[in-house]
């Protein structure tokens, strides 16, 4: 299916860059966004053309490349000769790998993926439940006195080694 879907994305990307006054260059067919990161879009001028200050409008689309879906009327308006705009992934976006970008209605990008966010595990303190049952948040043990005192384990053994030093020529 995703063969089907590339081989018609890169048809429908041919035949729109015969008319075409830029090529998108990033996405590619590799590429994967996932959803609530930055992302950068990149375009060159197409084959004996120049970009021009123009402004290019940048729609995300989605589904089937002989009749995208438009996701949204606009994710970017910028300078055709810019060549480049950064993109937050919006949050609500469906993961899939049938998008694409579509300049101006008519130029289109290779079509790619759009991931759901990585998932966070929140950390939570470790609790202990001792005989009796009265739960409490354990509290971690120093393993020294240097380091109960916020000194770390190679400061506080020369700290040891000084205090050793000056006791033995102290007597």
């Amino acid at each position: 299916m995703r063969t089907i879907f590339s081989l018609t994305s890169a048809l429908v990307l041919l035949s729109t860059c015969a008319n075409a006054v830029l090529n998108f260059t990033q996405p590619t067919a590799l590429t994967s966004w996932q959803v609530g990161t930055n992302v950068t879009i990149r375009w060159i001028a197409a084959t004996n053309t120049q970009l021009s200050p123009n402004n290019v409008t940048i729609e995300l689309v989605r589904g089937n490349p002989k009749a995208f879906t438009a996701i949204t009327p606009a994710i970017a308006i910028a300078p055709e000769s810019a060549g480049t705009v950064n993109y937050t992934v919006w949050a609500n976006l469906t993961a899939g790998n049938d998008y694409a970008l579509r300049a101006n209605g008519t130029v289109y990008s290779a079509m790619f993926n759009i991931t759901a966010a990585a998932k966070t595990t929140p950390t939570t303190p470790t609790t202990a439940t001792p005989p009796g049952g009265d739960t409490k948040t354990a509290t971690p043990t120093p393993q020294s006195a240097a380091q109960a005192n916020g000194v770390g384990a190679s400061t506080g053994a020369l700290l040891i080694a000084c205090v050793a030093f000056v006791e033995m020529f102290s007597t």
